[in-house]
């Protein structure tokens, strides 16, 4: 069985994380009035989630924090179609019991390989912009299953830079 996992990222404009980081304030804000005027005891809960959302606010509005809208596919390889359901199966309980939400690419499933392919195409979110998540740049960063400063391989496609050495990040998906 092969599972090969796809992301996809693209930055959000800063302006538009902080107007809605903003306009998340102001509902949460209105929902904790209706909890102190219902004596509702997870009021605590609502006040730390907008706390939190005050301090990504700041880190927004000083440039310390980005958004980016992520797309995240699983491709499922497999010698039978009852061992490819299985592990779908198997999968989707998985992120499931993780609250994640799992989306088949019924009726577009060229654009679904083309989002898993390497050539880092995300078609399938230009066909439904909801397979799109917004996730700030701290979350964005732990996701990648990068282990090692570097990753070198003689074949492949290349990732981008290593922050701190300059080195180019190749990864051969194939291999």
């Amino acid at each position: 069985m092969d599972l090969i996992l796809s992301i996809h990222a693209s930055p959000r404009p800063t302006e538009r994380g902080i107007t809605e980081f903003e306009d998340a304030i102001r509902d949460l804000q209105t929902v904790r009035l209706g909890k102190e005027k219902n004596g509702d005891p997870s009021i605590r809960l609502t006040n730390r989630r907008i706390k939190e959302h005050k301090e990504i606010l700041t880190q927004l509005t000083d440039g310390s924090q980005s958004v980016f809208d992520v797309a995240t596919y699983i491709t499922v390889r497999g010698a039978t179609q009852r061992a490819v359901e299985q592990t779908c199966q198997r999968v989707s309980m998985g992120l499931a019991k993780r609250q994640l939400t799992v989306k088949s690419v019924d009726y577009i499933q060229t654009k679904g390989l083309i989002s898993g392919s390497p050539v880092a195409d995300d078609a399938v979110s230009r066909e439904l912009p909801s397979a799109r998540t917004p996730m700030l740049g701290w979350a964005l960063g732990a996701a990648f299953p990068f282990s090692t400063r570097t990753v070198i391989e003689e074949t492949g496609v290349q990732y981008g830079y290593h922050a701190t050495t300059n080195a180019p990040v190749v990864v051969d998906r194939w291999q």
